[in-house]
């Protein structure tokens, strides 16, 4: 055989090196890649979670006891937390790793909660909280309260609502049977458990038993 068709053990172990290192390298790359796409994504996720964290502490700091604990009923104040929202869903959609958008939907659902019961009085305030007349919500003159905005209302009372077709975590939870509610009874959450006899009693029983349960509603708990 000619020399040039030789192919000794050096050249194979040379190739196989030049071909590790290939692989190396792209392996380098690709994590480094990875790395950085983790770190943009965790990024964005706490900038978000963030938003929405100031969004309720902006709101919770101007509580008043005027307005039934409602937040003071400022203009510039819900037109803010409402672009903190804005500026927090926004930056939710740059979340490109599935563990972070599931970390961010579950801090969605804590906020949510959060603002839900802090603006939970807006079901009976007075209408005066969101303008001083009428006339006023139209047109304001020097020394005139503003209006709270309808844009502000929409963007902060979405996201308080339940997303459509996200799933509530409390689907499928069955309720108590009548042993559950014995043994509740017997050791650990008494009173817990007699509320919930009560209500089984409540939702179909004799006349009787209801009449029973009234008349225990306000006793102390031995």
């Amino acid at each position: 055989m000619a020399n040039s068709e030789v192919i000794s053990i050096g050249d194979v172990a040379t190739w196989v090196a030049v071909a590790v290192a290939i692989a190396l390298g792209g392996f380098s790359v690709w994590q480094h890649y990875r790395s950085e796409a983790l770190r943009r994504s965790r990024d964005y996720l706490d900038a978000a979670v963030r938003w929405l964290e100031q969004a309720y502490r902006e709101l919770e700091a101007r509580r008043s006891n005027a307005w039934s604990g409602l937040p003071e009923p400022d203009r510039l104040l819900w037109l803010s937390v409402a672009r903190m929202i804005r500026e927090a869903e926004s930056t939710s959609t740059k979340i490109q790793e599935e563990s972070h958008r599931v970390l961010y939907r579950q801090a969605r659902t804590y906020w949510r909660g959060k603002l839900y019961d802090l603006l939970a009085p807006l079901t009976k305030v007075p209408l005066t909280y969101f303008a001083d007349s009428p006339d006023k919500a139209l047109i304001q003159f020097s020394g005139d309260r503003a209006p709270i905005s309808p844009k502000s209302l929409r963007v902060i009372r979405d996201f308080t609502s339940w997303p459509q077709g996200e799933p509530d975590p409390l689907a499928g939870v069955g309720n108590f049977d009548s042993q559950e509610i014995d043994h509740m009874q017997s050791f650990g959450w008494r009173s817990a458990g007699m509320y919930l006899e009560a209500l089984d009693v409540m939702h179909g029983d004799s006349d009787s038993r209801k009449e029973y349960w009234r008349k225990q509603w306000n006793k102390p708990v031995e």
